[in-house]
């Protein structure tokens, strides 16, 4: 898609930035290779720099108790060994009638658990899940499903159709069948504002510009923070909120600087 399309190039233009200071970090992929993986750190690049963390490419031949022995003929003395793999979600605690019904499927990384805007199925209906994602974890995420689970559980707020929620999952398990799926689901901001609109915390911005433009633009044109979902809305406390946007925006501000 041409939102997928510009996320790649956005991507790519900060994945120029390892090579630049350790070559060991480029990675060839062939033009038909299937989806990639590219994880964000604040910390990595600059430990690499300090040398506080050492980079080698070669292929494992076999791990003794000693350490590693390398397939280009060097041996590696470590304490320890993390295989970063990633992990996959499994339900071993619902029995595999309900795993059926759910559509769960372990194999998939991306979309193993396809639900209503990633929280509900119509199926079980006393039943919610919060948190599912691929990780990385995104706390916004959670706080703003958690919200909304309590109120519907609470009564506060209505629960979705069943209809409009068997066409929403439907519309999630398209994301199988994409050739080019996004990396994170949940690392979107349209979803942050689709939550926040279902338990009203999403703010006016076209009231914002017009009443209060400083507010304004700081939502709109700065970094983002889950702190914008508390100004209104059930739970919100505003003076609070206000404070975080105003710490995030200093924050910002000082680092694009000291980065000139």
């Amino acid at each position: 898609s041409q939102l997928n399309e510009w996320n790649h190039r956005i991507f790519s233009a900060h994945c120029k930035k390892p090579i630049e200071i350790c070559s060991d970090l480029t990675v060839l992929t062939p033009s038909d290779a299937p989806q990639y993986v590219a994880t964000v750190s604040d910390l990595y690049m600059s430990q690499i720099q300090k040398k506080q963390i050492q980079t080698t490419v070669s292929s494992i031949k076999m791990i003794d108790q000693k350490g590693i022995h390398l397939s280009d003929g060097r041996f590696i003395e470590v304490d320890h060994v993390v295989f970063a793999t990633g992990y996959r979600l499994e339900l071993p605690f619902f029995n595999e009638d309900m795993k059926k019904r759910l559509d769960l499927d372990v194999a998939d990384p991306l979309q193993p658990l396809p639900l209503y805007k990633r929280v509900f199925h119509p199926d079980f209906p006393n039943m919610a899940f919060v948190g599912v994602a691929r990780l990385p974890i995104f706390f916004t995420m959670i706080e703003l499903q958690a919200r909304w689970v309590t109120l519907i559980f609470s009564n506060q707020l209505p629960c979705p159709p069943e209809e409009k929620m068997r066409i929403g999952i439907e519309n999630e398990k398209k994301v199988r069948q994409d050739p080019h799926p996004p990396q994170f689901l949940s690392l979107n901001l349209g979803y942050y504002e689709d939550l926040a609109q279902e338990i009203n915390a999403r703010p006016d911005f076209e009231k914002l510009k017009r009443d209060d433009p400083e507010l304004h633009e700081k939502l709109w044109n700065g970094p983002f923070t889950s702190a914008s979902y508390r100004l209104v809305g059930p739970g919100h406390n505003r003076a609070v909120a206000l404070k975080k946007i105003d710490d995030i925006n200093r924050r910002a501000e000082k680092d694009f600087q000291s980065s000139e």
